[in-house]
């Protein structure tokens, strides 16, 4: 498989050049930070808003969101939490 060389670097007691294209062996330890591989398809990005989104549409399909408003309120101090044991965790603090 042929690599791209990130980053001039030593491995196996051999000199890399960053940019040059090599056929490297397969039972060399090829770190990602040195070496990206060329003929593996690449994966799109998935952008935050991408993300947001669905995870959105995901909790209302679910038929729940969560908001400060809603949740289990510390009596003590105040601060809202998303679940029973959330709540519990959080006041052992005020012991």
């Amino acid at each position: 498989m042929r690599y791209l060389v990130l980053r001039t670097c030593f491995v196996n007691d051999r000199l890399w050049r960053e940019g040059d294209v090599y056929e490297l062996p397969e039972n060399m330890e090829k770190s990602p930070k040195n070496f990206k591989p060329l003929d593996v398809p690449q994966v799109a990005e998935v952008k935050p808003e991408e993300t947001e989104a669905v995870t959105a549409t995901t909790e209302a399909e679910k038929g729940f969101t969560l908001s400060r408003a809603e949740g289990f309120k510390c009596k003590v101090c105040g601060k809202v939490c998303k679940s029973e044991f959330g709540l519990k965790r959080h006041q052992r603090m005020h012991k």
